[in-house]
């Protein structure tokens, strides 16, 4: 990972907890920009010309998400076209290290996922441990007795 972390020998800075964002059209906007569609925070954050790397730090079991890197593939990409990006998962206490390089089509898929996230609006109640504390009195699984 330390020959990774150089880049191809090309110096770059470290930088923690950079916040990115994209608009609708996948364009890259401050983080904070009102007309932002999605924001990321990454652990640490590694680019040098059209090299890009991303370390998160992971507590827990090891599961690696393939939509996490593609995500912050797409956060790089519009800040710097055609960037080669490498994700690495840090799982801490299984002691395991997981590397993902998003392809061409991550961003493409980013925006299809955001996209029929927004469209699907229907959210059907289920049955959680958080019930009994729901204030939602027309919920058929609200077990709360105060309301």
């Amino acid at each position: 990972i330390i020959q990774r972390l150089r880049l191809r020998q090309q110096p770059a800075g470290a930088r923690a907890e950079v916040r990115m964002a994209i608009r609708e059209d996948g364009s890259p906007c401050d983080f904070f920009a009102k007309d932002a569609r999605f924001r990321g925070v990454i652990d640490v954050h590694m680019r040098s010309g059209k090299s890009a790397l991303f370390i998160d730090w992971k507590t827990g079991k090891f599961y690696p998400d393939p939509m996490q890197a593609d995500c912050y593939a797409a956060l790089e990409r519009a800040e710097n076209p055609g960037a080669e990006v490498e994700f690495y998962w840090v799982f801490g206490e299984a002691r395991k290290l997981h590397v993902e390089r998003p392809d061409a089509r991550a961003t493409e898929r980013v925006l299809a996922a955001i996209e029929t996230i927004e469209q699907n609006q229907e959210f059907n109640p289920r049955p959680n441990f958080s019930c009994r504390w729901c204030a939602v009195a027309s919920c058929a699984y609200n077990t709360n007795p105060e309301v």
